[in-house]
């Protein structure tokens, strides 16, 4: 979408709100990104661009937490792909693939990853 990807930005803005508001509870409520999605002939996605973006950002949310930041939970935008205000149903966002057509929704490969993130509590490949 030609949007910028800056990892390290979404620290430095957890950290100007912990010093603006005296440490309050964050939660980040949508941080994701869309990506050219390609599905295989099952319509299975690998997303790895996506994992990559979300790893890099969940790193530096981590970060901030060691950094005394109060971060109470963390949102991916989206879990499904859906209807994008300005672009339509053009991009994807989702962890979940939604053929348009039939409403079939495929996990795609982020969303196992994310699932292994959340029972781990831990950042892997």
């Amino acid at each position: 979408m030609g949007w910028g990807i800056n990892p390290p930005g979404i620290k430095r803005e957890i950290m100007n709100v912990v010093e603006r508001y005296d440490n309050p509870k964050i939660i980040i409520t949508e941080n994701g990104c869309a990506m050219p999605d390609e599905p295989d002939e099952n319509g299975f996605v690998a997303d790895w661009n996506r994992i990559f973006f979300l790893k890099a950002h969940l790193q530096q949310v981590h970060e901030a937490i060691q950094d005394s930041a109060n971060v109470q939970g963390y949102f991916v935008w989206s879990i499904l792909d859906n209807f994008e205000w300005e672009r339509g149903y053009s991009r994807r966002f989702g962890l979940v693939r939604v053929e348009y057509e039939t409403l079939r929704r495929i996990p795609k490969q982020s969303a196992y990853w994310y699932r292994d993130v959340i029972r781990e509590n831990a950042l892997t490949i």
